[in-house]
């Protein structure tokens, strides 16, 4: 997966910037350019439009030094809006991001069914990798788990599967980690075959794990056990009435689990 520009999705509500830590590796571990982006409103601070969003900019700058001492290429946002959760779908997609990171504020799932979140947004309405930053650790030498389906359903599904795969195995190397891979199965009949698994996946017996029940608690379960620091999953961008659907995989992990989530599309 190549990555020539990640988005990163400041919260205007901290005084740290977890997002901006993990893309600033990132950025050094693949060449990448930043995009630092804030939408804020009269909500976030004092004064008229122009003051806010000079203090704004002031954070970033502060920030964009710190990369571009890294010799990181830098470009800052600053974005005025009523509904920012909504806006920054289309911030992404207006700054050709092939990689989107923000900081992941744990939700409960009563509580996403009750309003969208950003969080909510950028998951489902977004063509690009999201990264939903939790952990504070470094990625070097960690564990990486990646969730597979056993049986694509489909030629989508199939490339989606290959993606996650792929991508796990590749970043893992790239950060001296190693890679777990999860697949989740409901009837024993189903069951996933191990042997198939350590093919597809590159990795030792040892690596899979095979558990039946739903997909986001074996994933979470998973992550727990083996005390993952990276969980990578695949989801399909949805628009129109199906990204009104709450209850998404990833978002049910997200909630679930105190690690960074991946969720390639």
């Amino acid at each position: 997966m190549a990555i020539a520009r990640i988005m990163v999705v400041l919260d205007p509500t901290l005084d740290a910037q977890p997002a901006f830590e993990r893309a600033l590796g990132a950025a050094t571990i693949t060449g990448a350019s930043l995009h630092l982006y804030i939408c804020v409103n009269d909500e976030f601070g004092t004064g008229g439009k122009e003051e806010i969003v000079a203090q704004y900019h002031k954070v970033l700058d502060t920030l964009a030094n710190r990369a571009r001492e890294k010799k990181i290429s830098v470009i800052c946002e600053v974005d005025w809006h009523e509904d920012w959760r909504e806006h920054i779908v289309s911030a992404g997609k207006r700054c050709y991001a092939d990689l989107i990171i923000k900081h992941s504020v744990d939700t409960s799932e009563a509580d996403r069914a009750k309003r969208i979140t950003a969080d909510w947004n950028l998951l489902r309405k977004t063509s690009c990798p999201v990264l939903m930053t939790k952990g504070q650790a470094l990625w070097e030498d960690r564990r990486i788990l990646a969730a597979v389906m056993d049986k694509p359903t489909d030629d989508k599904h199939e490339a989606l599967n290959e993606k996650v795969i792929g991508f796990a195995n590749d970043f893992a190397t790239s950060v001296e980690s190693e890679t777990h891979f999860v697949a989740a199965y409901k009837d024993e009949g189903e069951k996933p075959n191990v042997k198939e698994l350590v093919v597809r996946c590159q990795v030792e017996a040892n690596r899979i794990h095979v558990r039946q029940g739903e997909i986001d608690k074996v994933i979470g379960e998973t992550a727990r056990e083996i005390e993952a620091d990276l969980i990578v999953i695949g989801t399909a961008a949805r628009s129109g009435i199906r990204a009104t659907l709450v209850g998404n995989t990833s978002e049910r992990v997200l909630d679930q689990t105190d690690c960074d989530v991946l969720v390639l599309k």
